[in-house]
């Protein structure tokens, strides 16, 4: 496995502890942030 998709409610922290470092991690963004206005996203 080269990488690992992460759930929103996952912290990006806990997830790199229980894999270490063998992955890379990908995701963790809050699906509602496509439904906010422009000036919403950083």
């Amino acid at each position: 496995m080269d990488a690992l998709g992460v759930d929103w409610t996952t912290k990006l922290a806990d997830a790199r502890v229980q894999v270490r470092d063998k992955v890379a991690l990908q995701g963790n963004m809050d699906p509602c942030i496509l439904y906010a206005s422009p000036r919403a996203n950083p």
